[in-house]
């Protein structure tokens, strides 16, 4: 599956018109993860733009992923290098919680126009987003 998460409302979220989900949130440690691995891909800060990830149960070299932990009220927690976060039951991708789940975070933008995005947008942010920023930079 290919998504494109985004940051609404100070938190990530995405949407998929064949699945009618609508600004579908990432909770309960799962933006956090997120956030981890758009700094290991070099991608931050311009990713609150947007960026593509790609997610499936199958193995792929290069690619990060995440542990089934458990299951709990229709989602599922995964681990991925120490961090927990729970995937909600409404994406609907997989039948059954995967046992692993493979991962691949890649920018929208190229360097220039992240560039450019990132010096047009610091001036709006403030408070949580700007508090953020500064731990990337």
């Amino acid at each position: 599956m290919i998504i494109r998460p985004y940051r609404k409302a100070g938190q990530w979220v995405f949407s998929d018109p064949e699945k009618v989900l609508v600004d579908e949130p990432f909770i309960k440690g799962s933006g956090e993860i997120i956030e981890a691995a758009l700094r290991r891909a070099k991608i931050w800060p311009g990713s609150h733009h947007g960026f593509r990830l790609e997610v499936t149960d199958e193995s792929h070299d290069g690619w990060e992923h995440a542990n089934f932990l458990r299951a709990e009220n229709g989602g599922a927690w995964y681990e991925c290098q120490g961090m927990h976060g729970y995937l909600c039951p409404a994406p609907l991708y997989f039948p059954e919680p995967p046992a692993v789940l493979w991962f691949w975070v890649r920018s929208l933008r190229t360097a220039a126009e992240t560039t450019a995005l990132y010096r047009a947008s610091i001036a709006s942010l403030s408070g949580p987003d700007l508090d953020r920023l500064a731990e990337y930079s």
